[in-house]
Formats: C-alpha cells, structure tokens, sequence
C-alpha cells in the first residue's frame, strides 16, 4: 500500500543525484505517477485462526451466553442411550420364555430377526431424540438452520446405540443380566463420550479416548452444527463413524445370536435338540 510513495522518494532521490532540480512539484508528480501505475491499493484481508485457548475461552462465552445449547444435545444423547439399551432385557425374556426357539424353527433367518428388532428400537429412539431436540429449539438453541444435517446425525446415532444394544443383548442369558450390562455401558459411554462435560476441557489423550464411545461423535457433530454454525462437511465424518459403528454391532450381534441360549422351556443340557430315549440297543448319536 506504501509502494506509491517509495517510489516517489526514490525518482525524487535519483534525480538530485543526477542534478535535476526538485521541489514539491516534482515529487507529486512522480506520486501521482507511480500511484496511476500500482492502481488502486488491495483490499485489506485478515486470516483468523482458533487456538486452543481461544476455543475454550468462545466457547465458554456461549456456554455462559446460553447454558441449553450444551446442555440440550448432551442430555438428548444420555437419556436416548439409557432408554435404547434399557430395551436389551425384551430379548433375553424372549430367548427365556422359548420365544426365539420357536422363530427359529421358522424360516426366518437371523439378521430379519434382529432387522426388525432394530428398525422398531430405531423408530422409538428416533421419536424421544426429536422430541428432545425440538424442546431444545424452544430453549432456544438454533438449530433450525441445519434441520437436516441433525436428522442426519440424530438418525445415525439411534442407529449406532440400537445396533449396539441388540449386540449387548446376545452376551445374556437372563434379563437381570441384560439390565446389569446396559448399565454398565451407557455409565461408561455417556460421560467417556462428553456427555456430563464438554471434551474440550480434557487432556488430549482424554479426548481420544472418549471417541471410542458413539456419544463423542454423535456431540462433535451436534457441538458443531450449534456453537460454528457448522455445515454438512462438519456433519460428514461423524455420521460415518456412527454407520459403522452400527454395522460393526448389528454384525456381531447376528452372529452372535442363539435362540436356546438359557431357554427355560428346554430341558437342562439339552442345548435345543432333541432327546430320544435308546431303541433296541442303539444310542442316540450326539451332533457335536
């Protein structure tokens, strides 16, 4: 921007060297000259960059500004979690009430059965984490502007947390033990995740670890959308991860699946099959 008048300075310079006369003329001229030739000056741009400090210390002032907008997304993601994996103990009463052996002797194969299971969780999941949200937005928390990228991230999270809760609920052979696991996991995953407070205010390797929970993830996008009017590419990844996720648990949970497992209505040791008393001398092959 001062390259106009450095060049003035130096015609004015070069000609008292040469022994040409100067005066305040002279230098105008070679000003307005060299100022023809540059045009007019560059458009002044800034380039902001977030330190770390700097994030806590912003977002610490719209936490202060509006405590809901932490709030709403940290307690929709719990309490969609504890409801979801609270659900873990109807599978285990099927299997003990004989439920799942006489679906197995249907020709329905294992991944319809827990793809139904799945898609009603889902949907019951679903519908608490909008009404959550919606309360939310009458808090006032803003997320109107990116209503789809949150059913995006909403529907992937549900997703994730049913998958993993018929996941859980093939390790049990009892509803007791099903209710005690799913404790354990969303007391685990629910603050590991940033839940009961922000990751922002953890060590790093805190952070890290916590992304091992869909919590963590399901925020990062939510905490994006609500505090940096963040967009779809902010959404992307997070909503990836929750996919997988909910693969990874609805595969383990299908192969994982077994209909007699502590099957009250069997009698004991007989592991679902048959058992046929000894005829003329001959005894009952066992399968395994």
């Amino acid at each position: 921007m001062g390259a106009p008048i450095v060049a003035a300075r130096l015609s004015t310079q070069l000609a008292n060297a040469r022994g040409v006369e100067t005066g305040p003329e002279f230098y105008a001229a070679r000003l307005a000259e060299a100022q023809a030739s540059w045009g007019p000056p560059p458009p002044i741009q800034v380039k902001a960059a977030m330190t770390a400090s700097n994030e806590k210390v912003n977002f610490d002032a719209q936490l202060l500004k509006n405590g809901f907008k932490l709030s709403t997304p940290s307690i929709t993601v719990m309490f969609v979690m504890i409801s979801i994996l609270g659900m873990t103990a109807s599978l285990a009463e099927e299997r003990m009430a004989g439920i799942l052996r006489r679906v197995g002797m249907m020709p329905v194969r294992k991944s319809q059965l827990l793809g139904g299971k799945l898609l009603a969780t889902f949907l019951l999941g679903w519908v608490q984490f909008a009404v959550l949200v919606i309360f939310g937005e009458w808090l006032g928390v803003g997320l109107g502007s990116a209503l789809l990228a949150t059913l995006v991230v909403a529907s992937a999270y549900v997703l994730a947390v049913t998958a993993m809760a018929l996941a859980l609920a093939t390790l049990t052979r009892s509803p007791s033990q099903a209710s005690a696991i799913a404790t354990v996991a969303w007391v685990v995953l629910v603050p590991l995740g940033g839940a009961w407070w922000p990751l922002i205010l953890v060590p790093p390797w805190m952070r890290t670890l916590g992304h091992l929970s869909p919590v963590a993830w399901c925020l990062d996008a939510l905490n994006a959308l609500i505090f940096y009017h963040g967009t779809w590419t902010d959404v992307l990844l997070p909503a990836s991860v929750l996919v997988l996720f909910a693969a990874a648990f609805f595969i383990f949970g299908m192969r994982r699946l077994d209909y007699h497992q502590g099957d009250l209505s069997q009698p004991a040791g007989s592991s679902g099959r048959a058992q046929m008393p000894p005829h003329f001398g001959i005894q009952p092959l066992d399968a395994e």
